[in-house]
């Protein structure tokens, strides 16, 4: 299973990629190592469209959360 990870608004997001072997792709994150969500779209034909999509939506995740501290200690 991939894994892509990257800092968004001082927090670490870790986006997981799963393909259902027939080349549907689906995504779930953590944020900071918690607040895990996966998606609850229809799965998408393309790795790409689907980590944008994960992005787009961890990113909109940190927004609303806000005031997390990021912890790396």
């Amino acid at each position: 299973m991939p894994t892509e990870s990257f800092s968004y608004n001082g927090k670490k997001i870790e986006i997981e990629m799963t393909d259902d072997g027939q080349g549907n792709w689906q995504w779930a994150y953590k944020i900071n190592g918690e607040h895990y969500t996966d998606s609850q779209d229809r799965p998408y034909r393309s790795y790409e469209t689907t980590l944008k999509q994960a992005k787009l939506a961890a990113e909109r995740h940190v927004e609303a959360i806000g005031g997390i501290a990021l912890d790396e200690g």
